[in-house]
Formats: structure tokens, sequence, C-alpha cells
């Protein structure tokens, strides 16, 4: 999707403990002292609705079918995109969020074993056709994210997944890597400093590409 008339929409991706909220928080401090105005926001959450869908996905303690995760999933992105995504790229912000559809075909197709015809489907449905135009997919292997996730603290419901469960998933990204040319593939046990000046100087080009321009040519920084 061009970028003429509206933001960018740039994704990270990755298994638990991969960096990607470290380095989402990274770029939207880099754009913003470029005076880009920035929205950082992440899936599932990132509304009052989408937030009360996370605590259900992230803290439940009870059993949830892989076909119910998957509905809960999918109703958090239609009410994301359309209440907070589509808006924000409206107005040319560049909108950087953690997970998004890649999430699901690697989590729910690779992970849980559902029909990727059908999740490709739902995922059309829930972002009416919207797509990242770069996704950084943070790699590391399984059992370096399982260990960084659990070095956190408290496990959530999706940190106590097996290691099977999460090789399945990094599959799944590698599936998704090799089909999309936006997908970056980063390696993630670089340290944050490295992998933060290869996202720039990717984020930066894209820019250039589309002559993006920051708000010392007009932009409004935001807040």
């Amino acid at each position: 999707m061009g970028l003429k008339g509206r933001g960018l929409l740039i994704t990270f991706e990755g298994i638990e403990g991969s960096g990607k909220t470290t380095q989402l928080k990274r770029l939207a401090a880099a754009l913003k002292k470029q005076r880009y105005p920035v929205v950082s926001t992440h899936e599932p959450g990132g509304t009052p609705l989408g937030e009360k869908i996370r605590t259900l996905l992230v803290h439940s303690k009870t059993k949830i079918s892989p076909e119910t995760e998957l509905f809960l999933f999918v109703s958090d992105r239609s009410n994301h995109v359309r209440n907070v995504i589509i808006p924000s790229l409206q107005k040319k912000q560049m909108v950087l969020c953690d997970r998004f559809t890649d999430s699901t075909i690697a989590y729910q197709a690779f992970g849980r074993s559902l029909s990727q015809k059908l999740l490709d489907g739902m995922n059309k449905l829930a972002t009416g056709g919207l797509k990242p135009d770069i996704t950084f997919f943070l790699d590391l292997p399984v059992q370096a994210g399982l260990r960084r996730a659990k070095s956190r603290g408290a496990l959530n419901r999706l940190d106590r997944e097996s290691s099977t469960f999460y090789a399945r998933v990094r599959k799944g990204y590698y599936f998704l890597a090799r089909k999309n040319s936006r997908i970056v593939i980063i390696d993630g046990s670089q340290s944050a400093e490295a992998i933060h000046a290869q996202i720039l100087q990717k984020v930066n080009m894209l820019l250039s590409k589309f002559g993006q321009a920051s708000s010392s040519n007009g932009r409004n920084r935001s807040k």
C-alpha cells in the first residue's frame, strides 16, 4: 500500500522475549527526535475495549480453545484498526504497532494448527485489507526467548506455552518472511543498540524512498 497521502505503518513481530517492545520504543523516540508524529500501539489492546480483550487473552486462568482465542484476537484487531490505526494514518502519523496480522498466522495457523486460508480471510476482514509498510521480525532461538520472558517475572498464559509450540511459531514467521518482502528479519541476539541501528536505517530508507518529510518541513510534532 503506497504512502502517498497517509502515514507509515510499521509492525514488530517475534516470539515472546524477542525484544519487540524495546525496539518499538527506541524507534518511536528516534522518529520523534526527527520530528515525525508518532503513535505507538500494540495488539492485543491499544483501545479501551482491546485492553479488556487483552486481559482475557493474556491473563485468563480458564482454558481457551484455539478457535475462541482466534475470535478474540480478530475482534480486537478490527476494533483497533478502525479506531486507532486508520485514523492515525489518515492524519499522516507514523504508527508503530507491537504485533499485527503476521502474529495471527504464526501463532494461530502454525502454533495452533488452524487453517491458514481461514485466518487470511479473517485478517482481511478485520483490517479491511490494510497491510504494514514494513515489518521487523526479531528472530531469536526459542530457548533464548523463553529465558528472557521468564526473567521478566510473572509468566502470562502465552509465556507458559511449550518450546515445541514456539518452535512452530518461529517456523511460521520464517514462512511469512519468505513470502513477503516487507518483512525484515533481524537477529534478535545482537545488542539492543545494534538492532536499533539496523531498524532505523531501514525505516529512514523507506521514508526517503516515498519522500516523507518530517515536521521540520511542515508536519506537526506528536505530543
